[in-house]
């Protein structure tokens, strides 16, 4: 992400970042940023130059705010339709969204976007990217493309062309996620960690070997492996929704994770607890205790002559 330009394609102003995407406040225009499924990332990294060579494997595009037909619907009226549905969609409100768009025409391609999104259930075409199956399953699509501008048409189709892809790759995991259930634990391990070579930058072939490991091995601990997981593109869209519970494992992600990491930060926990307990609170009473005595000498030596 770090190496987007951050200046609009379409005007040339700055952009702000807005979710998985950046915005022009200028003139509306939309960047997007699609790493590289595929990326070659063989050597071992760590998480942090990991999410560096992603950002080094992915290119930009760009969504105008124009299309057909804007004309046609009164522009105050239009930008107050537009501005209520865009903060009901990022609010996770997308139900709300064709209640707000009511009277505006398919021929116009920021209403017709806006009810896309909505029929995805996701808050912009970042966390559309990560879909997987045909865009064309959803009844905005066509619409949505006829009303855009060419430039836009072009994103939309690197779009496809990315959730086409992520279908076959979830495929792909299946097959591993099959041998897991089997108790194929040696082969899917080894399945799993191709899928990871294959695509590094797939979060659900990350959560794939992370649950290998952890069905391999008992003492495994898979938070350093979810660093790399919570890097990848997808991971907040794919699997978690951007939250962890309580023990640090992402929303939605395997039971079988979900459980690991409650069993490695339970114990941790309690260490931490019988440390505070039976070693710092004793440490810290005798540190009181220790500064009444001395304040006592003080006072002592102050005034007991």
């Amino acid at each position: 992400m770090a190496l987007i330009q951050m200046k609009c394609a379409n005007c040339g102003a700055a952009l702000r970042q807005e979710g998985g995407q950046y915005v022009c406040d200028y003139c509306g225009a939309i960047s997007l940023f699609f790493a590289d499924a595929d990326a070659d990332i063989s050597q071992a990294v760590t998480a942090e130059e990991f999410r560096q060579k992603l950002a080094q494997s992915g290119r930009t595009y760009l969504i105008e705010p124009g299309g057909n037909g804007i004309s046609d619907v009164d522009e105050k009226i239009l930008q107050g339709k537009l501005k209520a549905a865009q903060k009901a969609l990022s609010e996770g409100k997308g139900y709300l969204v064709e209640e707000y768009l009511k009277g505006i025409p398919a021929n116009v391609f920021a209403a017709e976007r806006l009810r896309l999104l909505s029929e995805a259930g996701v808050k912009d075409e970042a966390e559309l990217s990560a879909y997987a199956g045909e865009l064309s399953s959803f009844g905005h699509y066509d619409s949505a493309l006829a009303a855009a501008g060419e430039r836009t048409r072009e994103t939309y189709r690197e779009i496809e062309k990315v959730c086409r892809k992520n279908a076959e790759i979830s495929r792909e995991i299946g097959k591993g996620r099959e041998l897991l259930r089997a108790g194929m634990l040696a082969d899917g391990l080894a399945y799993a960690e191709e899928m990871v070579r294959r695509y590094p930058a797939y979060a659900r072939a990350r959560e794939l070997l992370i649950e290998a490991k952890c069905l391999s091995d008992e003492n495994y601990s898979p938070f350093a492996d979810l660093e790399f997981f919570k890097a990848c593109p997808d991971a907040s869209v794919a699997v978690s929704g951007g939250e962890e519970d309580y023990y640090g494992a992402p929303k939605n992600i395997s039971p079988v994770i979900a459980e690991r990491c409650k069993q490695v930060a339970g114990r941790r926990m309690s260490r931490d607890k019988l440390i505070g307990k039976y070693l710092i609170r004793p440490l810290l009473v005798l540190i009181a205790v220790g500064a009444l005595v001395g304040v006592w000498f003080l006072i002592d030596s102050l005034f007991g002559r």
